[in-house]
């Protein structure tokens, strides 16, 4: 799909609207760190994967 990643963190970021959620709160949920989640939401998204071991 083109454009995969941006349709991923346009998603992500409704979500997070929707429900209320600050970064922290998605930081947790995704077990990352919140400045990790705003580099996201800002469109860096090449450092992340999602591939992760629960």
């Amino acid at each position: 799909m083109p454009n995969a990643e941006e349709h991923l963190v346009f998603k992500i970021d409704a979500i997070m609207k929707e429900r209320g959620m600050k970064q922290v709160d998605a930081a947790k949920l995704f077990g990352v760190r919140q400045p990790d989640v705003s580099k996201m939401l800002r469109g860096e998204v090449r450092q992340f994967s999602v591939e992760r071991e629960l």
